[in-house]
């Protein structure tokens, strides 16, 4: 990908965070919670997925959400379980952590999250920045905050999370969409549905 980007092909390389805070040393630990495809690999290619984060050859870092019940995830063979977990509501958390860390900056954090799928998918004048006309579609953090990841206090209709126990330090204290908050100091305030469809734009740079 570095190869063909720098021969000026316009192609994108996206990662999540099982890639980036797992590694095959978690699987005795954490089980089948972390069965996913690709498959975790060994601390080398979680290395190697951070220099790419680095040097901007990843430009977007996404959850891969993916919500089994607990009697899919848990019955029968390993072999055959559906693969995924939770991922929308652990994202955030994750990479704030890393702020404090000092692997990454607050504006990184943007940039994977938020502005660069965006301006990727064409959407940049609606999504992925605060300027005037754009959705009033906010996330306020609190990067000292300290907490621990509990799969039983996910909002998600499945609670399997590879990250259970692990504590944060940088947590989403409030989520605004189209200017309304639904989300405080984790708990949802506001359930009414309020998404509306948004169409990628063809050909986006």
């Amino acid at each position: 990908m570095r190869r063909a980007q720098a021969n000026g092909q316009h192609v994108t390389v996206e990662t999540c965070p099982h890639y980036l805070f797992l590694t095959n040393e978690d699987y005795e630990s954490v089980g089948r919670d972390m069965k996913i495809f690709p498959l975790v690999k060994e601390k080398k290619d979680q290395d190697a997925i951070w220099a790419g984060i680095q040097d901007g050859t990843i430009t977007v870092v996404c959850s891969d959400h993916a919500p089994h019940t607990a009697e899919e995830k848990y019955a029968g063979k390993l072999s055959e379980i559906p693969a995924g977990m939770c991922g929308v509501e652990t994202l955030a958390p994750l990479m704030l952590n890393e702020v404090n860390t000092g692997r990454l900056t607050i504006n990184q954090i943007v940039q994977l999250l938020s502005e660069n799928p965006a301006r990727l998918y064409g959407i940049s004048h609606q999504k992925g920045t605060l300027q005037p006309g754009t959705d009033a579609d906010v996330t306020i953090v609190d990067l000292k905050k300290t907490n621990t990841i509990r799969k039983e206090h996910l909002h998600s209709k499945s609670k399997i999370s590879a990250y259970d126990g692990r504590e944060i330090t940088g947590w989403p204290v409030r989520t605004i969409i189209g200017g309304k908050t639904v989300m405080a100091d984790g708990e949802i305030v506001d359930s009414t549905p309020a998404g509306t469809i948004v169409t990628p734009r063809r050909n986006a740079k």
